[in-house]
């Protein structure tokens, strides 16, 4: 009778080892998930104020380059090459399109890009260079993309922004 009870409080305590054991493995695991979703809020909210500052950037760009569409369609934006990135730099109280530009706040680099724009000749609507639709260039419209880019982490972040610019004031 003894040894009967011998094994019955041997493997009893076997079942409670094995029920702490999976509890701790449990609990740790829950901690684990819960630090990794900690370190992933904590990193997107960081990267978070760099992004809207991009957003601001790009959106201002878009604003500078009305500006100088409402200046002068002929001169400010028409006469830039498509294709070609340029910067934007605001000094003596204009804006200026350059083919060099620095750093924005040492961390921001923005950039803008124009495009010819083309009409599909049977009802005017802007058409893909590449559309197989009869088209012809529009002289008096730009594509204008403007992306601003910054180092976050080890890779490089984008905001873009793009408008159409049009020889509104016929200037």
């Amino acid at each position: 009778m003894d040894k009967k009870r011998h094994l019955s409080f041997g493997f009893s305590f076997g079942f409670e080892l094995i029920e702490v054991i999976v509890g701790a493995a449990v609990i740790t695991l829950s901690l684990a998930a819960i630090i990794s979703m900690l370190l992933v809020t904590l990193r997107e909210s960081l990267a978070a104020p760099a992004e809207l500052k991009a957003a601001a950037l790009a959106e201002e760009g878009l604003e500078a380059l009305r500006s100088l569409r409402n200046q002068s369609f002929a001169s400010q934006i028409a006469a830039l090459s498509v294709d070609t990135p340029y910067h934007l730099s605001f000094a003596g109280g204009a804006w200026q399109v350059s083919l060099s530009g620095g750093y924005i706040d040492g961390e921001f680099d923005r950039t803008l890009l124009f495009e010819s724009v083309y009409r599909r000749t049977s009802d005017s609507d802007i058409v893909d260079a590449a559309s197989p639709d009869t088209k012809a260039l529009d002289a008096d419209a730009r594509k204008a993309t403007v992306t601003v880019s910054w180092w976050e982490g080890n890779a490089t972040s984008t905001v873009s922004a793009a408008t159409y610019l049009t020889n509104l004031y016929d200037n």
